[in-house]
């Protein structure tokens, strides 16, 4: 720990490197496998890290390893599906829900709630006095937000005003509040892929550059064999070049 806290100090790359490299044998030769793993990422060597989940023979600390390595989206890719699947993010929006579910934040929050609007009847300016363009845009932001990851809102996601929201913005608003469907159902490609696909074949362009926005948010940190959104990103810019 002493040499690892002392190589920023190193002078210059060259020393930098055969430092981690000697606190990474240290570790490993006395079996501190995620340790020596967080060594081999800052070392940027996939070979030291494919050294590791090979020699470590313990299952849940393999595991450990892969919830780490997928973290830090590295590509390396484990003979075994189960830790494949870890690495990947693949249950990243299932285990995201799950907590939130067990600390009991998974009640949507309405923008005005953070605003605590109820608060301001006594001051000197009102919301309504602001353009109501911009309005609409940090209400989109914030929303986006306070509610991202969970997969549902009180403002967009609503059945209810679900596509209304969109419309009552303008051109880079409108921009915004499609896209922000992207970080409200983060890293759930398939329940986002189905909320999105409305906004994909609107006419306005604000509107539908938004839904791909959306689109890479909602992938962003995924690997999924299938890449179903890379596959929408790509048809969209060979089929439409002016678009």
């Amino acid at each position: 720990m002493y040499i690892l806290s002392c190589s920023p100090y190193s002078a210059d790359t060259e020393e930098l490197n055969n430092t981690l490299k000697t606190v990474f044998t240290v570790y490993k030769n006395f079996k501190s496998y995620p340790e020596a793993l967080r060594v081999a990422q800052k070392l940027n060597s996939m070979e030291l890290i494919s050294e590791l989940m090979t020699d470590c023979k313990d299952k849940v600390v393999l595991q450990q390893m892969a919830y780490m390595l997928g973290r830090q989206r590295n590509p390396y890719v484990s003979d075994d599906a189960s830790l494949t699947s870890i690495i990947s993010n693949e249950k990243l929006s299932e285990h995201f829900k799950a907590l939130a579910r067990d600390l009991d934040t998974l009640t949507p929050k309405h923008p005005d709630a953070i605003y605590k609007s109820h608060l301001e009847n006594n001051r000197s300016y009102h919301l309504a006095d602001i353009d109501s363009a911009k309005k609409n845009l940090a209400m989109t932001y914030v929303n986006a937000f306070v509610n991202a990851g969970y997969g549902k809102d009180l403002l967009i996601t609503n059945s209810q005003n679900n596509e209304d929201w969109v419309f009552k913005c303008k051109e880079d608003g409108q921009t915004a509040a499609a896209a922000s469907l992207g970080m409200l159902l983060l890293w759930d490609i398939e329940e986002g892929l189905e909320q999105i696909d409305k906004y994909m074949e609107r006419r306005e362009h604000h509107i539908v550059a938004g839904a791909y926005m959306g689109l890479g948010l909602i992938n962003s940190g995924i690997t999924n064999e299938n890449d179903p959104v890379q596959a929408i990103l790509l048809d969209k810019l060979q089929s439409s070049p002016n678009s």
